[in-house]
């Protein structure tokens, strides 16, 4: 596939050090991808706006020009998504720029509001500038807030489509104007498909579906009228204190086929920082070999010796028992998430106590497996070693919450008993 690459979200969590990025560069350029698409929302630091981005680690001009000089060397493009429309939350929540949102409170701009679209243009013309290449991803998916507010009775007049598609071409012209070539998710045409004969066919797409199908129809949908369409599968690490590794794998390599029948421009592999992102951003190099796998030989990728292939390169160990960890540690997103984690145990059960008992012993017994896989494996390690401390803490969590979750049967026996 043509174009091979991730997008990263660090704007709701953790966001990498310098040498983090270009960590995440080298081990992208080792396995052949060559995009790397950074998710910003409020992460970089603006002159026009200095209160954006204070105190999450917002990054400076400085910063990106030394990460895109880092990228070149290893032959990566860098191409940023920086939202346009809804995911606007952690901008809108701010005292001073509440005025510009659909409601107070909404994710998403006012997009009939011109003091909306020059607070986002401002943005832009400091934003698109940083940026070398010719591609910029507008985002602007699940903006589900838009004709809710402000424009409640222009969406009744009209249609919620219509408003989409009018602040669309808005940014498209301005992110032609600045001399790039505008990309943007495709959820929200495809939930209001009138807007996509509104909107002109130069725009790239990006098709996101991380469910387990094994057809992608959008995908065909998408090509079929006329534009040029790019697959996001991802890798699945935004619910769990693990990501769910046979989901991403599935899902990656089942997008990416539908994406290369259908001639699709490329791939591109997501994460996602939901629930402030706990997750060590070292635990999606995994998923991303997958997405390098498929997005290389999409029609014949070799899923059975991935894993061991992965396990050599990533820690120099040949050795079925790394196999057996991330089984173990995959039960984690089996029977639980983050939202079940953060929540107190004597909050009302919604299942049977044999079904939280099952849960339970199920995230036991896995969790100490694999404890005791660690222990074991992280003295053979040639490199990256330091991995193990973040599938150990994610052992932990999963421990922890099984010991929970008994506590909580237990809580609820007492409950039913009156």
């Amino acid at each position: 596939m043509t174009w091979r690459g991730i997008s990263d979200d660090f704007s709701r969590g953790q966001v990498s050090t310098p040498d983090n990025f270009k960590r995440i560069i080298r081990f992208l350029a080792e396995n052949k991808f060559n995009v790397y698409m950074p998710y910003l929302e409020d992460l970089i630091a603006l002159e026009k706006y200095p209160e954006i981005g204070i105190g999450r680690g917002a990054l400076t001009k400085a910063e990106i020009a030394e990460l895109q000089a880092y990228a070149k060397q290893y032959f990566i493009e860098i191409v940023p998504a920086f939202q346009t429309l809804g995911h606007f939350e952690n901008i809108l929540n701010l005292p001073e720029f509440v005025k510009y949102a659909e409601f107070p409170g909404a994710a998403s701009l006012n997009t009939s509001s011109p003091e909306a679209d020059e607070f986002l243009f401002n943005m832009l013309d400091e934003v698109i500038p940083l940026f070398d290449s010719p591609y910029f991803n507008i985002g602007a998916d699940e903006s589900w807030d838009v004709g809710l507010g402000a424009n409640r009775d222009l969406a009744a007049k009209e249609s919620v489509a219509a408003l989409h598609a009018r602040h669309y071409n808005k940014v498209f012209q301005k992110v032609k104007a600045l001399g790039k070539k505008p990309l943007m998710y495709s959820d929200m045409l495809l939930h209001h498909p009138e807007a996509l004969s509104l909107i002109p066919k130069d725009v790239i797409l990006v098709d996101w579906h991380y469910n387990l199908n094994d057809n992608f129809p959008s995908v065909k949908q998408l090509t079929d009228s006329g534009f040029t369409v790019i697959v996001s599968p991802a890798v699945h690490n935004w619910h769990n204190p693990f990501p769910n590794l046979m989901n991403s794998r599935i899902n990656i390599t089942n997008i990416n086929q539908e994406g290369y029948r259908n001639k699709t421009l490329g791939t591109v592999i997501s994460n996602w920082g939901d629930f402030g992102a706990p997750n060590f951003r070292e635990m999606n190099f995994q998923g991303y070999s997958y997405g390098a796998e498929s997005g290389w030989n999409p029609a014949a990728s070799d899923g059975a010796t991935i894993d061991q292939r992965f396990f050599k390169q990533q820690y120099g160990i040949d050795d079925t028992r790394l196999t057996a960890l991330m089984l173990n540690l995959n039960e984690i997103a089996n029977n639980t998430t983050f939202k079940e984690i953060w929540r107190q145990p004597f909050y009302p059960a919604d299942e049977t106590p044999a079904k939280l008992l099952f849960r339970s012993q199920q995230l036991t017994m896995h969790c100490r497996s694999a404890q005791n896989l660690i222990a074991e494996l992280r003295p053979l390690a040639k490199r990256n070693a330091t991995d193990f401390d973040y599938y150990e803490l994610a052992a932990d969590l999963g421990l922890f919450m099984g010991q929970k979750m008994a506590l909580a049967r237990q809580v609820d026996l007492v409950n039913r008993s009156g």
